[in-house]
């Protein structure tokens, strides 16, 4: 359990979102989250190995859509990866893209799975957010 909170921290900052709005009501946070959650979900499907995504912008275009809100929402090294991977498609790197594939799918799995723990947390009112110091 341990290691998991752990990779978890590693994955997301559960701070992050709070901190860049300036805000602390749980029930706003969680909404945010579940937006960000039914935009990002998408990208899963779309980071299947196999996807087929050869001249298709969908994952260009996903990868733009998403690197900035995660990194909103402090998913950090997901965020990083999207830029990757977008330049990749911007430059039609399907070898890269391919090579790619396997690890961006668990990392944006891991991670969306990450928030949207915390985010059913927040909305049943079972987790109480913890703001760093400034």
């Amino acid at each position: 359990m341990k290691e998991e909170l752990q990779r978890e921290t590693l994955l997301f900052d559960k701070t992050a979102l709070a901190l860049t709005l300036g805000v602390a009501d749980v029930s706003t946070l969680a909404s945010l989250y579940e937006i960000y959650l039914q935009q990002a979900r998408p990208l899963l499907e779309v980071l299947q190995p196999g996807a087929g995504l050869q001249g298709d912008r969908t994952l260009e275009k996903l990868a733009h859509k998403l690197k900035s809100s995660s990194f909103a929402v402090g998913a950090q090294p997901l965020s990083e990866l999207l830029g990757r991977l977008e330049e990749l498609c911007r430059i039609d790197d399907q070898d890269a893209l391919a090579e790619q594939l396997p690890s961006a799918h668990a990392l944006a799995a891991e991670t969306l799975a990450a928030v949207e723990t915390f985010q059913i947390s927040l909305a049943a009112g079972a987790e109480k957010l913890q703001l760093k110091p400034d």
